[in-house]
């Protein structure tokens, strides 16, 4: 008699499984139908080698001497393992999330380990394929480096577990952004945000843009002439894609009203005659010698 006490077989097994012979040896091994991969002079069957399905071996003896053959049968299921293609990994910036997905020939669910670790950092996604979607938001890409997930499938249909693969995604740093605030002016001069004083100390080629939200979807329209007072973003970004945004403040002070009530003196001493003005609160008078510009003046005269 024969028996193969380990079957159901995964494709998995790649060692030649042995058949248990009770009684005679010396035999051959046959199998029904085509597709078992079967030693038939020991009757050892290699899974990995095999189409998944369920075989019937049979063992025969010659009788000798003119007696019958002797005969003996004993089923073989080979079952199909997992087989999955993965996306080869990821590469993101610092502060990013990524998806992962896993093209699987049959439904699984997928165990997975980060490094060394033994413990699961995921719970196991299942789907009914091909394509099976495994979300990782829920780990935090902070810091640079190289993360590698050791993921290793198992068939929900036949619990057979296919070969493990490792996943890496790697981590790039985000870039270095100094912000140099530049100094108020005075309506109608305006504000250079492109000028290299404003981004100077930042990682080195980089490139700029100019937004009015800390998002960076609404671009500044005028970023080497900005009038307006108010908070604007910076986004420096690397060849690596990676970027760093910061704020930048511009202060555009609005001109004060001309001086009003200019009083002249009635009375002329024969050297000089008094004028006076006033100016708006929070503003001085400056008196000048002509009034396209010239020398400032102490006193008018």
């Amino acid at each position: 008699s024969i028996a193969y006490s380990g079957s159901p077989y995964c494709t998995s097994i790649t060692a030649p499984q042995a058949v248990e012979l009770t009684g005679t040896s010396g035999g051959t091994y046959s199998a029904t139908p085509d597709g078992l991969s079967l030693n038939t002079s020991t009757g050892a069957v290699t899974p990995s080698a095999s189409t998944p399905g369920t075989y019937t071996v049979t063992y025969t003896v010659d009788g000798g001497g003119g007696c019958s053959a002797l005969t003996d049968d004993a089923p073989v299921t080979i079952l199909q393992t997992p087989a999955v293609t993965n996306d080869a990994g990821k590469t993101i910036c610092s502060g990013e999330n990524t998806d992962i997905t896993l093209a699987a020939t049959m439904t699984s669910t997928f165990a997975w380990t980060l490094g060394t670790v033994s413990d699961n950092i995921l719970d196991a996604a299942a789907g009914s394929g091909p394509e099976i979607s495994q979300n990782l938001n829920n780990i935090s890409y902070g810091s640079p480096g190289i993360v590698e997930y050791l993921v290793t499938p198992t068939s929900t249909e036949n619990n057979c577990v296919g070969s493990p693969f490792t996943i890496t995604v790697t981590v790039n740093p985000n870039p270095y952004l100094q912000i140099n605030h530049p100094a108020a002016v005075c309506f109608p001069a305006t504000v250079d945000l492109t000028a290299g004083a404003v981004t100077a100390g930042s990682s080195d080629d980089l490139t700029f843009t100019y937004w009015t939200d800390s998002d960076a979807t609404n671009p500044l329209a005028t970023p080497s002439a900005v009038g307006v007072s108010g908070t604007y973003y910076i986004k420096g970004t690397n060849a690596l894609a990676c970027y760093s945004i910061g704020e930048v403040n511009v202060v555009v002070h609005a001109l004060p009203a001309a001086p009003t009530g200019t009083d002249v003196s009635l009375a002329y001493d024969g050297a000089s005659h008094s004028a006076s003005a006033t100016a708006p609160a929070g503003a001085h008078v400056d008196w000048y010698t002509a009034a396209t510009g010239g020398s400032v003046t102490t006193a008018p005269t």
